[in-house]
């Protein structure tokens, strides 16, 4: 398995740059030798439904992790609120998206384990809801630190209904 600071530092750098540039004041102003730049919070121009983020691909591993670590990594994604100094604790998501896995996982394709997921289907039409475990685990996490917006999406097919028993845009010879 490749190392977690491989996968996360996109996703590292975004909750950085977004707490850093946040405030709590009425107003903002950047200076800089060309151009001053000020920020009215109260002069709404646009409304913002949600601040989402998705689980995949991580959250399969991350939410199989000790308790007390992935629910750390739960509230620096869900929590709204702030610590004894006044600081966030979380960047506040308030939609969550849940990859409904296409069954790679089974598969040895996709050379990155890291890309591939379970799936619930099975190859006889039932199915196991099991599966997905780490991803449901952080479903779970997000409903319960108040998060009210989900969105379930695919990335293929589940294997035993695609067109190639692969999860791959792909044809067979």
């Amino acid at each position: 398995m490749q190392s977690l600071f491989t996968h996360f530092r996109l996703w590292y750098l975004v909750p950085v740059v977004l707490l850093t540039a946040c405030s709590r004041n009425d107003s903002a102003t950047v200076t800089n030798d060309a151009r001053v730049v000020t920020i009215h919070v109260d002069d709404r121009r646009q409304s913002i439904h949600n601040f989402g983020g998705s689980d995949a691909w991580a959250c399969q591993f991350v939410g199989r992790w000790r308790d007390d670590k992935r629910q750390q990594v739960a509230d620096w994604l869900f929590s709204m609120e702030d610590d004894a100094d006044g600081k966030p604790e979380g960047i506040g998501l308030s939609l969550w998206r849940f990859n409904i896995g296409a069954g790679s996982a089974a598969q040895n394709n996709i050379v990155d384990e890291w890309r591939r997921t379970e799936g619930f289907l099975n190859a006889d039409g039932s199915y196991t809801w099991t599966r997905q475990a780490g991803q449901q685990w952080f479903l779970e996490a997000a409903r319960q630190h108040g998060v009210n917006q989900f969105v379930a999406f695919v990335n293929s097919p589940p294997v035993p209904v695609s067109y190639t028993p692969l999860t791959l845009p792909t044809k067979l010879a």
